[in-house]
């Protein structure tokens, strides 16, 4: 996925207004997600 590391999502944040907005909030949801899944 493009939005899978921090930067792209700044980017997509930075050149989509809302939508980037609604795009980071996904990523940063399949981060956290994927945090808890290695911590398990």
């Amino acid at each position: 996925l493009p939005g899978s590391q921090y930067p792209s999502a700044t980017a997509v944040e930075c050149c989509e207004g809302e939508n980037g907005m609604v795009t980071s909030a996904k990523v940063i949801t399949a981060q956290i997600a994927h945090a808890h899944w290695k911590i398990l």
